[in-house]
């Protein structure tokens, strides 16, 4: 299989997950530009994960949900419990629709207003990062009786949620300020599939 990334972009959570659950894997950084990673995603974003047979899956959730399903006996999708997978799945709707989703006028705010002024794009920026802080604290108050986002061990969601956390250490009150999301980060970081990700990925 192989994996195409971006460090610390989204694609690290299937990254993550591929560690778990012990795949035998490659990564590559593509040229969004190049006509050959074109042909693999059209849309020319990842993560995109290439199977051994040519198959290729994207589109984050999908992907993570794709590995924890073959690879049931990790048990990281909420094996067999469809109440653990209905949280889980929750999970990784929020962060996708809303967490994630909040963060894109924060990096891309011509993406939001065309042709925009530097003072568009400012309150743009300004507004996205209110949004992210008001999820932040939802995520923290959410965290505070629970060890991760879908139980008491590590689970695909918990990859994404740790990946999409990081996000936002530049903004004035990032993840890491939050005691919670803080802790939950803590733990993560020791985590040896996490720690394999990110050296991997090339990044702190």
């Amino acid at each position: 299989m192989k994996l195409y990334y971006f460090p610390g972009a989204c694609s690290m959570g299937p990254h993550i997950a591929l560690n778990w659950v012990g795949a035998d894997f490659d990564i590559e950084q593509p040229d969004l530009g190049d006509t050959t990673f074109t042909a693999i995603n059209v849309v020319r974003q990842v993560p995109a994960l290439v199977l051994d047979d040519g198959t290729v899956l994207t589109q984050c959730n999908a992907i993570l949900r794709f590995i924890a399903d073959s690879h049931p006996d990790a048990d990281i999708g909420g094996k067999d419990n469809p109440q653990s997978q209905y949280l889980i799945n929750r999970w990784l709707s929020f962060i996708a629709s809303d967490l994630h989703r909040s963060h894109a006028a924060y990096f891309f705010q011509p993406r939001f207003i065309d042709a925009g002024s530097d003072d568009e794009h400012r309150r743009i920026k300004q507004a996205a990062e209110n949004q992210v802080i008001a999820l932040l604290r939802y995520c923290d108050d959410w965290l505070a009786d629970n060890t991760f986002t879908a139980g008491d061990k590590p689970c695909i969601s918990d990859a994404y949620a740790f990946t999409v956390f990081r996000w936002s250490r530049n903004m004035a009150k990032p993840a890491y300020t939050f005691k919670n999301i803080r802790a939950f980060m803590d733990r993560m970081l020791k985590n040896d599939g996490v720690k394999s990700a990110m050296l991997r990925e090339g990044i702190e």
